[in-house]
């Protein structure tokens, strides 16, 4: 176990190589007095900004030591491009992923958001080296990688290396009492420039999370079977007490804004959540639920969507006319929510329904008792339609009782309803008489002084990869004491300082009678090139690896340019504990290229 203690802040990255088991997770939290606040780590939302990298690259062999059973609790990150990058950069099949009462703030980056102003740009932005990560390439590489993981800020990201992710890379993740606040994506599970209809994340649940300042969504999702099994109590699939409170109030972006997106997810149940104002600030969309393209066995239900610029739901196929198309949607279920007061300033005449569907060929899209709640008119593009040919017409139903757009096939509308005024009726009056008021609950973290038992988070369903081994013993938690000089502890400009800036504590690191393994110092080498050395940039996907390739298992170590090195990993027969801390960085989204 790794502990830091409540009331210190951190000014660099830390990276953890870990790999537990179903009976002992690889546990970071915190440790202290309650009175305290949580530990922290701050950057300064630079490009490369990553607060907490957990991977499953080493730069020795056998190069790759998994990312099963890791639990992450408790901690504070803010003021980066990414808080926490679970990064399967060489494995598959890693299993058991948790995060839990923690809370990121102004997981934002200026310089990437003002470039991403077009398709090119976004690819660009992509494809570049970045975040001072590691790669295996033929062979084990300090620096260069980074391309074509990722590309939004975003609080969560789990994802990695595209060439890696077939087959499903990551399963059993558990995301429970988050909050994000002005953060632009909440939570990313995303591999880019893959094929779709391909499951790369299995069994995913997300409960009680909520997100301020979003423009790509609390959730951005592609290639996931969320694994609900259609009964009351599955363990996956699903999502609950998901609230979107509010959109950014001044970023938009160029091909639209969300409240939540999938593409390619299956088997997923959405309950009490508020999709909520969300703005497009000028840019398309808008809207508080994104299909995009080929999601199956979807339910939403008992939820809000309310004060949106643009439409509560937006269904599309963003592979309709493309090599790969059409890829339609089947068996969505719509069913008991409230549309109250939504389009509020749409980008133009295509958002004029408040679950606004685009594509064709969907089948067995069920909108069932649903209540529609609008005024005569929106303001905007939406406003000057309804007076455009000299009479009120309505811009939120254009074809009453239908609520969605020109695409008919394949929906059903059952027992919907909906009220039409000038003057709307009261929001939680509506609220109370269809019974939603859980869905408007927040999100109250606990507060922990010393994490878990040792033994870890209750374990999740099925075994582990018999690419990991048990652990011979368990050892005591390492206790990372604070800083010598927070906030300020260390270069907070990306660069490296020497192994010799860093002296190993005194009596920081505790060792249990039991463990037979001596408990390593401090590790304070630096993996990477020196600051100026040029970044490589990642090969192609798919290419030719001579022997020496990572064979695929479970585990990782940090990386990035470092001020304070602390190296965390267990795995197999033997384990060591340690803290990496430097610089960091992430985000994402779908439908929109790169």
């Amino acid at each position: 176990r790794i502990l830091l203690r409540r009331g210190d802040t951190w000014t660099e990255r830390l990276t953890i190589h870990a790999a537990g088991t179903a009976e002992n997770w690889a546990y970071v939290g915190p440790y202290g007095r309650l009175s305290d606040p949580a530990p922290r780590i701050r950057l300064a939302n630079r490009r490369d900004d990553i607060c907490v990298v957990v991977q499953d690259l080493v730069s020795a062999p056998p190069y790759n030591v998994g990312l099963n059973y890791i639990h992450i609790d408790n901690l504070v990150l803010s003021d980066s491009r990414i808080g926490l990058y679970i990064r399967a950069a060489v494995s598959t099949g890693n299993r058991g992923i948790r995060v839990t009462d923690c809370l990121f703030e102004n997981m934002d980056c200026e310089p990437v958001m003002s470039a991403m102003l077009d398709s090119g740009s976004i690819a660009a932005e992509l494809n570049m080296a970045k975040g001072n990560l590691d790669m295996f390439a033929s062979s084990y590489q300090s620096q260069g990688g980074g391309g074509a993981e990722y590309v939004w800020p975003a609080a969560v990201v789990l994802g990695g290396r595209r060439g890696l992710a077939s087959p499903t890379s990551f399963h059993d993740i558990s995301l429970d009492n988050l909050r994000f606040e002005g953060c632009i994506t909440g939570v990313l599970v995303y591999f880019y420039n893959l094929p779709s209809s391909t499951n790369f994340y299995r069994n995913l649940s997300m409960t009680r999370c909520t997100i301020t300042g979003t423009v790509n969504g609390i959730l951005a999702a592609k290639g996931l079977d969320a694994g609900h099994d259609g009964t009351p109590d599955s363990p996956w699939g699903r999502f609950r007490n998901l609230n979107i409170l509010a959109g950014s109030e001044n970023r938009g972006f160029a091909l639209g804004t969300t409240g939540l997106i999938l593409e390619d997810v299956a088997n997923a149940r959405f309950s009490d959540c508020s999709f909520s104002h969300v703005r497009n600030n000028g840019n398309p969309d808008g809207c508080g639920f994104d299909f995009e393209s080929e999601c199956r066995n979807i339910t939403v239900e008992r939820s809000i969507f309310t004060d949106n610029d643009g439409q509560g739901i937006l269904m599309m196929d963003n592979h309709a006319g493309a090599p790969d198309g059409p890829k339609p949607h089947r068996d969505v279920t719509i069913r008991n929510c409230l549309f109250y007061d939504n389009l509020q300033n749409v980008a133009s005449d295509r958002y004029r329904w408040d679950i606004c569907i685009w594509n064709s060929g969907n089948t067995n899209i069920r909108l069932e008792e649903n209540r529609h709640v609008s005024r005569v008119r929106t303001s905007g593009q939406a406003e000057e339609l309804a007076n455009s040919d000299g009479s009120i017409r309505d811009a939120l139903l254009m074809d009453r009782p239908r609520s969605y757009g020109s695409r008919t096939d394949g929906i059903m509308e059952v027992d919907a309803s909906f009220r039409r005024n000038n003057t709307l009726t009261d929001f939680l009056a509506e609220v109370d008489d269809l019974g939603l008021s859980a869905a408007l609950r927040t999100v109250d973290l606990v507060q922990k002084a010393a994490g878990p038992p040792t033994e870890g988070p209750t374990a999740l369903p099925t075994g582990r990869p018999t690419a990991v081994p048990s652990p011979t013993a368990v050892p005591s938690p390492t206790r990372v004491p604070s800083p010598t000089s927070a906030p300020t502890g260390g270069p907070t400009d990306g660069s490296s300082s020497t192994p010799t800036d860093v002296p190993p504590p005194s009596g920081s690191v505790s060792q249990g009678p039991s463990d037979p393994t001596p408990t390593p110092t401090a590790a304070v080498t630096n993996p990477f090139s020196p600051t100026g050395s040029p970044e490589t940039p990642e090969p192609s996907p798919g290419s030719p690896s001579p022997s020496g390739q990572p064979a695929s298992g479970g585990g990782g170590a940090g990386g990035g340019r470092l001020s304070l090195a602390w190296v965390l990993l267990l795995s197999g027969l033997a384990l060591a504990a340690g803290l990496l801390l430097g610089s960091g960085l992430g985000r994402m989204r779908n439908r929109r290229p790169g």
